[in-house]
């Protein structure tokens, strides 16, 4: 069940994706989330904060690696690099608000410019592992 937290940072990073840090309010994320622009002073100080959060929250993304393995051969290589490849595709549209997020904001927030968003951390170690 999603908390009012997680609600608040879904709505964020959807508002965020969409009209950018400087042009998003809280009362937009709040109409977004459906809820009062008070309910997010609960959870967050200010809009930096809850961007912040935003962030954090989609980069913890886990990768379950199961359903790729079982569609992995081990013995072609060709053919296993190609479903990979479809994977991280998908994985990459997937995530596309925070993909979004990245590529506009890299140069506003000193934080996201260390961030290498289009290497997904769980993605590469089983690329390597493979």
């Amino acid at each position: 069940m999603e908390t009012t937290r997680d609600l608040i940072l879904t709505s964020a990073l959807k508002v965020f994706s969409r009209k950018g840090y400087r042009n998003s309010s809280i009362k937009d994320i709040a109409d977004k989330a459906e809820i009062n622009s008070l309910t997010i002073f609960r959870y967050f100080h200010d809009k930096n904060e809850l961007f912040q959060s935003t962030i954090q929250m989609a980069r913890e993304h886990k990768f379950d690696p199961s359903p790729l393995d079982h569609r992995l051969s081990y013995k072609d290589i060709a053919a296993d690099l190609n479903i990979m490849s479809e994977y991280y595709i998908d994985e990459i549209y997937a995530n596309i608000a925070l993909m979004r997020i990245y590529i506009s904001e890299t140069q506003n927030f000193d934080e996201l410019k260390t961030c290498s968003w289009f290497i997904c951390p769980w993605l590469k170690e089983h690329f390597i592992s493979y």
